[in-house]
């Protein structure tokens, strides 16, 4: 007997999960709507897959999520949201080796194989997900070229100030910015101020918020 623990608030994701699972034998489910609960559940049974999206859960933060995985070590854990954190995945992605990833956007074919390969013992991880992993250690790469001067700079070119703004903000001249702003674009192979703010934004120079101000 398989069991898996249902962690999810949204009914819709546990009904479509109940529907794959009678297709793949003799699997029971359990259905967990906080961590009290969770925590109750992975107590009494031996080996679970838990089903868990995260952001729609009330564990606190990832720290408490990883010692929860620490405790129940015979768990294995199936990731299913609309969207991951990079830097969520970043730490239960190498942190913890039973832990598997898939998006909730992911068609019902690719839903299904990631079922039955966590309930055969082994980790899913689907290629979106490992896309987006590997276009951020990309981005970080490239960001990474760049001397402190020149990520101050390209910070406040995303945050819209122009080249005399940065230059009065520095004390020194726009001819120094320009030179600047010019190397950064040859570092980066950019163009434009706005692959320039997506460079900001996904390097995390710059928040979502902070470009919205």
């Amino acid at each position: 007997m398989n069991y898996i623990i249902m962690a999810d608030n949204q009914e819709i994701t546990s009904y479509g999960i109940k529907n794959i699972c009678k297709e793949l034998g003799d699997v029971k489910i359990e259905t967990v709507s906080n961590q009290k609960d969770l925590l109750d559940v992975l107590n009494k049974l031996s080996f679970p897959k838990v089903i868990l999206d995260y952001a729609l859960f009330d564990i606190l933060n990832i720290d408490s999520l990883l010692i929860m995985q620490d405790v129940h070590e015979d768990a294995s854990w199936l990731f299913f949201s609309e969207n991951f954190n990079i830097n969520f995945l970043r730490r239960i992605v190498w942190t913890s080796s039973k832990s598997s990833f898939i998006s909730k956007e992911a068609p019902v074919i690719e839903i299904r194989i990631a079922l039955k390969t966590i309930l055969k013992g082994e980790r899913y991880i689907s290629s979106a997900i490992t896309e987006n992993l590997l276009r951020n250690e990309k981005q970080e790469r490239t960001i990474s070229v760049l001397t402190p001067t020149e990520k101050e700079i390209l910070k406040s070119i995303a945050l819209g100030k122009t080249t005399k703004e940065i230059a009065n903000e520095r004390s020194c001249s726009v001819h120094t910015i320009t030179t600047h702003r010019k190397n950064i674009y040859e570092k980066l192979d950019i163009s434009t101020i706005y692959e320039a703010t997506q460079y900001a934004l996904k390097s995390g120079l710059i928040e979502i918020a902070e470009y919205c101000i």
